[in-house]
């Protein structure tokens, strides 16, 4: 049975962080591990934290499978930043078809799904404030109508009464 034991999992993976002769790739590694027990806890910015070393480290090694940067990408697409996201996405998505990864095929289609999520959320939003623009317009318009139509009236009662006063001044 798996123990949800995140305190130690966290002491564990920092002491091997904290060891100075850990390859490259296993720090990368362990990074990555330790995020996803932040993960767990909902220690969102530490799991960020973690995520982006690890994702650093994959970038800088001969790392094609970006788990790391798969997971900070779906962080970032959840906090609203759809821009890095994408570009995060489709990193992992590239790397996976370059390599031909069997294994990271469904990895790829969950990415491809990502994409499309956040274009057609990006796509939603142009599409909401374009509305409002165009509504918050009429609405201007329609205000300004009303207005020169009232300025009118008045124009037409003060012209009304200067005429009045003309004639009963004149008598």
């Amino acid at each position: 049975t798996f123990i949800k034991d995140y305190p130690a999992a966290k002491r564990v993976a920092r002491s091997i962080l904290e060891s100075e002769d850990i390859p490259l790739r296993h720090r990368g590694i362990n990074e990555y591990n330790l995020a996803m027990v932040h993960k767990m806890c909902n220690e969102r910015e530490e799991a960020k934290k973690h995520l982006i070393e690890a994702a650093l480290i994959d970038l800088s090694t001969s790392t094609k499978e970006y788990n790391s940067l798969y997971d900070l990408a779906k962080i970032l697409r959840d906090e609203g930043d759809t821009e890095r996201a994408c570009r995060y996405m489709l990193q992992t998505l590239n790397d996976a078809i370059f390599c031909n990864y069997k294994d990271h095929y469904q990895r790829s289609a969950g990415a491809s799904r990502v994409i499309y999520q956040i274009y057609e959320h990006e796509s939603n939003l142009k599409k909401r404030r374009q509305n409002q623009l165009f509504t918050s317009l009429i609405i201007l318009l329609l205000t300004t109508l009303i207005l020169l139509a009232v300025q009118q009236v008045y124009s037409r009662k003060v012209k009304k009464a200067n005429n009045l006063l003309k004639v009963s001044n004149l008598q």
